[in-house]
């Protein structure tokens, strides 16, 4: 059972600032002084987190006028810190600035008065930081946010909705896994089928992610048509799984071997579609070592961001044995034995569809650069 999202945006962004604030903090440390750095880190983190648009050039320049406006603050704070009329008078109208802005279509409320907040903390300082290597500092720190999330660690919602399916599609794994135990434990079965709805819980989450995201992505049509028939399949897997988990079976011994067969192939089935959506999206070293290895977050994060260690289990039955193996289910067993057959050959159509949907991305998946 996966009880966090690996792929959410909220996480990603937290870790990008450790690693902009780190990477400033290094860079700067040697040629300033303690406040010009703090001033570097504070810059470095915010304006890391300060992106406006879905375009990558609106992205660009929304950062770039942060960055600037945070230079401009420290640099003016610090010509004026000495005069406390005129200090106090500039922060009065910066305050009005930052707060009408709404009034006048910016939407973005938060940069506005985190710049306040730092302009507040550059006059307030008791003694006052060098201005040429705080500006530099500073400087260097709004270079080191644009480049990690440009080049060193880049976003692309097409990547994170891909993330986002991948993730999907290994919790659907761990539930077909608590259906073989399931089968091999019936005494346990109570035991077992609460995980099962859990897992189905954090699968309502994932998905519920996943509209959100790309209800708010501005895409390309065929691109639109493409996450939009994924996350039916998804869906889909979902509505069968749940009415599996609410209408479980009492196997005897023989249909148990069969249906034990049918589940192994359906797991290795969904191992091989995350293989293919990791391969779609290009990890930098920072996810797959400093994330899954440094942070030690867990096995769940490890084998997501690192499917490539994982053994794999391959389809062990080609597809005119799987469907001999259903139709036997259903012919020789009660109504809810069919319905339970039922139910897993129409996750192998889901699965198919899926399969072919990565078959034809209308979109290029190496675009990010790597590191």
């Amino acid at each position: 059972m996966i009880n966090l999202n690996l792929k959410n945006q909220d996480f990603i962004n937290a870790t990008k600032v450790v690693l902009v604030t780190v990477l400033t903090l290094t860079l700067v440390h040697k040629f300033t002084s303690p406040l010009g750095m703090y001033f570097a880190l504070y810059i470095s983190a915010c304006v890391v987190m300060m992106q406006a648009g879905e375009a990558k050039s609106a992205q660009f320049v929304s950062m770039l006028i942060a960055g600037a406006a945070f230079l401009f603050f420290l640099a003016f704070g610090l010509i004026v810190r000495p005069h406390p009329i005129l200090s106090n008078t500039a922060l009065i109208v910066f305050a009005f600035i930052a707060f009408y802005l709404p009034n006048v279509g910016w939407n973005y409320k938060l940069p506005p008065v985190l710049g306040i907040i730092f302009y507040v903390l550059v006059i307030s300082m008791s003694q006052a930081a060098p201005f040429a290597s705080s500006l530099t500092a500073g400087s260097i720190a709004v270079i080191v946010a644009i480049a990690v999330y440009f080049f060193f660690w880049p976003y692309d919602v097409k990547h994170e909705l891909t993330l986002t399916a991948q993730t999907t599609l290994y919790v659907y794994r761990n539930l077909l896994q608590s259906y073989t135990k399931m089968i091999r434990r019936p005494k346990s079965n109570e035991h077992i089928l609460e995980d099962a709805q859990n897992i189905l819980s954090d699968i309502t989450k994932l998905l519920a992610g996943y509209e959100k995201l790309n209800e708010g992505a501005s895409l390309k049509k065929e691109e639109v048509d493409y996450f939009d028939a994924l996350y039916l399949d998804l869906y889909s897997l979902l509505q069968i799984n749940t009415m599996l988990v609410e209408r479980f079976p009492v196997l005897n011994t023989e249909a148990r071997l069969i249906a034990q067969q049918i589940l192994r192939n359906l797991i290795g089935q969904l191992q091989m579609l995350e293989y293919r959506f990791d391969a779609m999206v290009p990890h930098s070293l920072i996810a797959k070592n400093i994330i899954g290895k440094s942070l030690k977050l867990g096995k769940a994060i490890t084998e997501t961001l690192s499917l490539h260690k994982q053994k794999v289990h391959k389809p062990r039955i080609s597809d005119e044995e799987f469907s001999r193996l259903l139709e036997k289910l259903i012919a020789d067993h009660s109504d809810v034995n069919k319905r339970f057959a039922f139910g897993l050959l129409r996750i192998q159509e889901l699965l198919d569809q899926i399969h072919s949907l990565q078959e034809n991305v209308p979109f290029n998946v190496n675009q990010a650069i790597f590191l």
